[in-house]
């Protein structure tokens, strides 16, 4: 025959069944605040890339192209790849293993600048580690007309003729970065696909 549990031994019990219900609960939640107080940071990171790659675009502009020249950008784009995976590196939970996007674009759709499928726009597939451009952009550059932006000759890049720098029409530039997160907390494995955008106008011109 069993000896019976005092009501004192099965109190004890029950309290300590609930105050392990209510640690594993209370690390759940530091774990998820954790999670989204590095998102929040490396997002920081990400804005401060984009707005960094967006500025540096500015000042680079149409690289002085003339009619009859190549309206190509890529040689332009990549100076601003560049410039916002440098500093896209120094976001902690970056997943390395896949690829960042970097997105040249004219903003022209949306009144707020945000990238619409719409508009001109320069896709870059970029390697973290390397901040190495992966293969060509998505554009293929066919204006040939020499006379200046025609949307009509190309297939939807942001072509050095279309990035018009003459004061007062200067043309804005949108730069938006697409990039892996993984929360460092074991507790909450959140991984997920985010974005930060940066516009501006082109330097002017004054003629």
């Amino acid at each position: 025959m069993r000896p019976r549990r005092s009501g004192r031994q099965a109190g004890r019990g029950q309290a300590l069944v609930e105050t392990s219900i209510v640690i594993v609960f209370l690390l759940l939640m530091l774990s998820g605040a954790y999670a989204v107080s590095a998102y929040a940071n490396d997002q920081n990171t990400a804005v401060a890339a984009v707005r960094s790659g967006a500025r540096y675009a500015a000042e680079l502009g149409n690289t002085a192209w003339q009619p009859g020249h190549s309206v190509n950008p890529t040689s332009a784009d990549e100076q601003v790849v560049s410039e916002v995976c440098n500093i896209a590196n120094a976001m902690p939970n970056l997943v390395q293993t896949t690829n960042l996007t970097v997105t040249v674009y004219r903003p022209q759709a949306n009144a707020n600048g945000l990238l619409a499928p719409t508009d001109l726009q320069d896709i870059y597939s970029v390697v973290p580690s390397t901040c190495a451009i992966a293969g060509s952009p998505a554009p293929q550059y066919l204006n040939t007309s020499g006379t200046g932006c025609v949307e009509s000759n190309d297939t939807g890049g942001y072509t050095l003729d279309c990035r018009i720098q003459q004061h007062p029409n200067e043309a804005h530039l949108g730069v938006k970065l697409t990039y892996g997160y993984r929360a460092p907390t074991p507790l909450f494995p959140l991984t997920l696909t985010a974005s930060a955008y940066a516009v501006t106008a082109l330097a002017p011109e004054f003629s």
